[in-house]
């Protein structure tokens, strides 16, 4: 297993969601919203996303890698190809410019997924949105 953090902003969430339910991953897969705002409350607004997948293929990291870089995966988690602008598929051009805007991270270190991805919001200036209850 690898553990993957990404973090996208606002413009290419529905985008990047998009492509991951194509790719079997979900519709919420960048469902927790972040924010700029510090400090951030219940009513900031998502000026961006992140997900974190504990679970993630070893691969994974390594197709969204190539995808940042311009080459979109060809098959879902299942072997299944991914036909890109068909049938509510994201389009290519949509799902290239998403990756473009992902920061992206392999945590293969003793870190916590806490610290690990606290680290690297602080670092972007970013904050959780806390939910309300």
């Amino acid at each position: 297993m690898s553990q993957i953090y990404g973090i996208i902003s606002t413009a290419h969430q529905a985008d990047l969601n998009a492509f991951f339910v194509a790719y079997g991953w979900g519709a919420d897969t960048f469902g927790e919203k972040l924010t700029t705002d510090n400090p951030a409350t219940s009513s900031s607004p998502a000026t961006h996303w992140h997900s974190y997948n504990a679970s993630a293929a070893p691969m994974d990291y390594s197709l969204f890698s190539l995808a940042k870089a311009g080459t979109l995966p060809e098959n879902d988690v299942n072997g299944d190809p991914i036909t890109y602008g068909v049938d509510g598929v994201v389009s290519e051009a949509a799902a290239l410019a998403a990756f473009a805007a992902l920061q992206l991270w392999a945590n293969d270190s003793d870190e916590s997924p806490y610290t690990f991805t606290g680290q690297r919001r602080a670092a972007m200036g970013l904050s959780v949105v806390p939910m309300d209850f």
